[in-house]
């Protein structure tokens, strides 16, 4: 499956989860989204800057970063083999994160190859 089939087929499978992107950090693009409702553009540029914030600011390289907010949690997994990629997961506050976790490194693993 392409990257964007797995993105699709990650969030339709999870109710908890409104949108899922595939970035590029370095560039600060989304590469891939698939929405439950349509997101303007500078709401996904938004993401994108706030994972690249997150990453940038690990002091352990960290893989995976969450931020929960009274409404979502946002939930950011990079790339192992590509550090400069990562998947963002917008989701309702009261997920469970590892199985979240797990499904985006299923993405970004079969981004991987």
């Amino acid at each position: 499956m392409s990257i964007s089939e797995n993105l699709d087929t990650l969030r339709r499978s999870r109710s908890a989860v409104e949108t899922a992107s595939y970035l590029d950090l370095a560039s600060g693009t989304v590469l891939y989204s698939s929405t439950a409702v349509r997101q303007p553009q500078e709401r996904l540029d938004r993401l994108c800057a706030t994972a690249k914030s997150l990453f940038d600011e690990a002091m352990d390289g960290a893989a995976e970063a969450v931020s929960f907010g009274p409404t979502e949690a946002l939930v950011f997994c990079r790339s192992g083999a590509a550090p400069g990629e990562a998947v963002c997961l917008v989701c309702a506050p009261d997920i469970d994160l590892a199985e979240i976790l797990g499904a985006a490194q299923q993405v970004l693993a079969g981004a991987e190859g």
